[in-house]
């Protein structure tokens, strides 16, 4: 089957989309190299959030009206469903194209957008009397939940398994949970991840995807070694409660206003009680800020999204509402305060800003990644995304023609090179010293240093020199004197942790058992006399912030030369 090379309705194909349509046909009529002539009837597609999977689908429901076939769509969610049928009208402005959700049962259609939740089990199959054979192909979106049960009970009504084709698509074929979708989904014949969005351009010059910039967000209170997991990742409700407890939502303020000011920004969070209390605290930074739950009425959604489109929204926070259906181009920020260890939940979150936006001027897509602390746990994130992650998959196929003599070879397909997050592309900013398990910290003057009972150690970069200096400067206040000279940053760093740790390894350690105390009495009676509100403050905070201010007249003298 040869390529397809046709407008499709307001919308000229793209290499890759004309590829992924005569994938899919090949495949579902047996066509398909080097292995064999075997048929495919349930086909996988993996395109990053952004390449158009819709107008695909759309197509090939478009292709199959012209066998005088009708097309069911498959969706979860109500952005989606949406999104389905504004594509198939603009796409087939003379076709009958209905929707199968809550009140509406419109089967008759010639094209079928149908809501998984309405349908996924016998008794609503039954009462919707729907016909079991009236389709003669079937589309699954964001495929990556097909394993579930209401999925499996209405992909097996409508025949996916007897026999019709059934192409599905998805940003990530990896799942939260232990179920494989190899038994439902029989190859991947397309796959286009981020790289190849970032990396390729359309006629106009402009790349499918804008470039994603990391920059990593450290809370140094949170402890994700303490969060409970489920399902091989964080509980959302107990990670939710331990970020609140951080005072994430204010670290979070500082690293919008640092990065992100001003900027159209899609927050993330890991329960509905934590995205209400970051929203809180953004709004009360002077940050136009709206929360989307599970819960928000559509009619009120349309609304905040207008607001967001028009700006006079900047910043929206949810759990899972934005990552999957949510089109909106002008987004130029991804605040991801859920961390986490799945790298299908990662490319949802990421992909939701990377849609060029070139009346805007859009050129990249800056992505906080808010972190912990954490020794036990490895976080994804954006240099993750430059291979796959998650389930191994099959070296896509070559195709023939229908007459069997044009090769399809799969051009298009990405070569898997992680040259995208080289080089300029993409930096992940990391503070070195908020990685350290030392207790670093710093002066109003910028000094950096490690405390102990007796001592400050801490490094100075003399305007004529080109190394670091380490110092060693009694607490009181007394003489200092240089320790090691002509170093550079990490191993300033080294130096200090370890003659700090030596001398007194209860203090200067981050993950000392006593930070997470209370305040005693006696520390609380000095706070009090410092003017210090200590209220809900653990024991290492407010530790923090005495020494820092006693440290910015110490160390006063030594501000200049960091």
């Amino acid at each position: 089957m040869s390529p397809v090379n046709r407008d499709a309705g307001l919308f000229t194909l793209r290499p890759y989309q004309n590829h992924t349509v005569a994938a899919n046909r090949a495949a579902h009529l047996g066509r398909r190299r080097p292995t064999g002539t075997g048929v495919a009837n349930r086909t996988a597609n993996v395109l990053a959030t952004g390449l158009g999977k819709t107008v695909i689908g759309s197509t090939m429901a478009s292709l199959a009206l012209e066998r005088m076939e009708r097309t069911i769509v498959l969706t979860h969610r109500q952005e989606l469903a949406d999104q389905w049928m504004q594509k198939l009208h603009s796409q087939h402005p003379t076709a009958s194209i209905g929707l199968v959700k809550g009140g509406r049962n419109e089967w008759d259609a010639d094209i079928v957008v149908a809501s998984v939740p309405s349908i996924g089990t016998e008794r609503q199959l039954l009462r919707r009397r729907i016909p079991a054979d009236r389709f003669g192909l079937g589309i699954a979106d964001e495929c990556h939940h097909s394993a579930a049960d209401t999925w499996q009970t209405a992909m097996s009504y409508l025949g996916a398994f007897r026999g019709m084709p059934w192409s599905g698509f998805t940003a990530t074929l990896t799942r939260g949970d232990s179920r494989a979708l190899g038994d439902t989904w029989q190859e991947i014949v397309a796959d286009y991840d981020i790289g190849f969005g970032v990396r390729n351009k359309d006629h106009n010059g402009h790349p499918y995807l804008v470039k994603p910039r990391g920059i990593r967000v450290r809370v140094k209170d949170l402890m994700l070694d303490e969060v409970k997991r489920s399902r091989g990742d964080f509980q959302d409700e107990d990670l939710g409660a331990a970020m609140v407890d951080a005072d994430a939502g204010n670290t979070m303020v500082r690293a919008y206003q640092e990065h992100l000011a001003g900027k159209r920004t899609a927050a993330f969070a890991p329960s509905v009680y934590s995205a209400k209390r970051f929203a809180e605290t953004f709004s009360e930074a002077g940050i136009p800020t709206e929360v989307i739950t599970g819960a928000t009425p559509d009619e009120a959604r349309k609304a905040i999204y207008e607001r967001f489109r028009l700006g006079t929204t900047l910043v929206i926070w949810s759990v899972g509402v934005l990552t999957e259906g949510w089109d909106a181009p002008w987004c130029e920020g991804i605040l991801n305060a859920r961390p986490t260890e799945s790298s299908g939940l990662y490319i949802q979150i990421v992909g939701r800003g990377l849609r060029p936006f070139p009346a805007g001027g859009k050129t990249e897509c800056i992505v906080l990644d808010v972190v912990g602390s954490s020794a036990k746990h490895r976080l994804i994130s954006l240099k993750d995304l430059a291979g796959h992650e998650g389930d191994p998959r099959e070296t896509i196929a070559s195709y023939t023609d229908e007459d069997g003599t044009e090769e399809l070879t799969g051009e298009y397909i990405d070569p898997n090179v992680k040259d995208w997050l080289e080089g300029e592309l993409v930096a992940e900013e990391v503070d070195l010293f908020a990685d350290s398990d030392s207790s670093w910290l710093q002066t109003d003057g910028g000094v950096w240093f490690i405390p102990t009972r007796e001592s400050y150690w801490f490094l100075a970069h003399p305007p004529n020199e080109d190394g670091f200096r380490l110092g060693r400067i009694p607490a009181n206040g007394g003489r200092a004197y240089w320790a090691e000279r002509e170093l550079t940053l990490e191993a300033g760093m080294a130096w200090a942790e370890r003659y700090a740790g030596d001398e007194d390894p209860s203090i200067s350690s981050r993950s000392a058992s006593w930070r997470k105390s209370r305040p005693s009495l006696a520390m609380a009676a000095k706070a009090q006399r410092l003017g210090i509100p200590y209220e809900g403050m653990r024991q290492g905070e407010l530790g923090d912030l005495m020494t820092v201010g006693h440290a910015n007249i110490v160390l006063r003298k030594y501000a200049a030369r960091v």
